[in-house]
């Protein structure tokens, strides 16, 4: 009756997080109520059958120390106490149990190519959605319509289901990174046109966003891919169109190129620099978790209350140095041995395609704030859990 139960369970949570990636691009509401799914079957189960083991990796280390050090900085929080208490339990609470329970659920290879399965049919969608957007000037999803870039003549931005275009290229990036790796190792024709025709589909769909910052990310992708990948000539086509689309289209010569104008860098330097005087009040503490758009204005001249563009800085400036140390070394940590584990044969090419991923994404938040973002950061966490379940099963597998 025991093992029957701990199934069900098993099952349950495995497909409520299968939900739970259809929705990350579509609905915040939903992304909450599948979390809450599969918290509760991961507690099921693991009342059923409590093996903890996964929790004596090294990473884990880290990332105790990384929230420990988050809650440290309450002490600072003031009168933003609730908000601190808050955030650091449904916000970085929730995000860390999504990378527990995701490489706890994917405990083989069939539910990872399952959850490939779900996470690229769903771009498909969102792919087709931004199309529409496009043409019709909103998207079928969720009725967002295009965002206007300012100081700029060029067209609007597409965004597809996502409130801003930097939001929806930071997915772009995940799915972009795996649909690569993908078309470098599938040998059915049939296959391999299917990939590449999406791969099309989601760089188009990049190109719309007009995103700066999502291009960078997505150039990051391909330079350690490059370097990572036993069949470099492969990507050395997509490296060199990427490289003349940005040089030879106008319009995203022209939106390049608008970083160097008066305004262009969208107000980071004044807000980077308003960080920095923010870190120097309490380096080592922060100044609270959650609280960075409550104490900013005193640090800038304009009259700007917002996210400062830069994971980073903000994880810096509310929770201190040694909580962005802790989530440095954890982040680095999972890198490691990803790259590790791919090495071991080079043919696991999904964990290429996350490794890749997450090395883009670190680029694309030095520019923004994705990690506060509920859909990104859920994203960004699945990403994280899917690469530990990957690289167990490449070293269980030369045992």
């Amino acid at each position: 009756m025991k093992d029957k139960f701990f199934k069900i369970f098993d099952y349950c949570g495995e497909y409520s997080l299968y939900a739970l990636i259809i929705f990350i691009p579509i609905s915040i509401a939903a992304i909450e109520s599948f979390f809450g799914l599969i918290f509760m079957f991961f507690l099921l189960r693991k009342s059923l059958k409590p093996d903890f083991k996964f929790l004596r990796s090294p990473s884990y280390v880290f990332l105790l120390s990384y929230f420990i050090f988050i809650s440290f900085s309450l002490f600072n929080s003031g009168p933003n106490f609730n908000k601190s208490i808050s955030a650091l339990f449904l916000k970085w609470a929730e995000n860390i149990m999504i990378y527990i329970i995701v490489q706890d659920t994917l405990c083989n290879y069939k539910r990872v190519r399952n959850c490939l399965i779900v996470l690229l049919s769903t771009a498909l969608l969102i792919g087709i959605d931004a199309l529409f957007q496009r043409f019709i000037g909103i998207d079928f999803l969720r009725h967002k319509t295009m965002v206007a870039l300012y100081g700029e003549t060029i067209p609007r931005a597409v965004t597809a289901s996502f409130s801003h275009y930097n939001s929806f290229g930071a997915y772009l990036i995940v799915i972009l990174s795996l649909l690569l790796a993908m078309l470098i190792s599938v040998k059915d024709k049939v296959y391999r046109l299917s990939v590449f025709l999406l791969l099309i589909l989601m760089q188009l769909c990049l190109i719309l966003t007009f995103s700066r910052g999502s291009w960078m990310g997505f150039f990051a992708v391909l330079i350690i891919m490059l370097f990572l990948s036993p069949k470099v000539n492969k990507l050395i086509y997509v490296f060199f169109i990427f490289i003349m689309v940005m040089i030879f289209l106008p319009g995203i010569r022209e939106r390049a190129l608008f970083i160097f104008s008066p305004g262009g860098d969208t107000d980071r330097f004044v807000i980077w620099k308003g960080t920095f005087s923010m870190i120097k009040e309490h380096p080592f503490l922060g100044m609270g978790l959650g609280t960075y758009m409550d104490y900013f204005r005193p640090f800038v001249k304009k009259g700007l209350i917002q996210y400062a563009h830069n994971c980073y800085l903000q994880i810096w400036a509310e929770t201190g140095i040694f909580a962005l140390i802790s989530f440095i070394l954890f982040i680095g940590s999972i890198f490691y041995k990803g790259i590790k584990a791919f090495k071991i044969k080079n043919s696991n090419f999904a964990l290429l395609g996350f490794i890749c991923a997450l090395f883009g994404t670190l680029v694309h938040i030095f520019f923004d704030n994705h990690l506060y973002s509920l859909q990104l950061s859920a994203l960004f966490w699945l990403m994280l859990g899917v690469i530990v379940a990957l690289t167990k099963q490449e070293e269980e597998a030369v045992k």
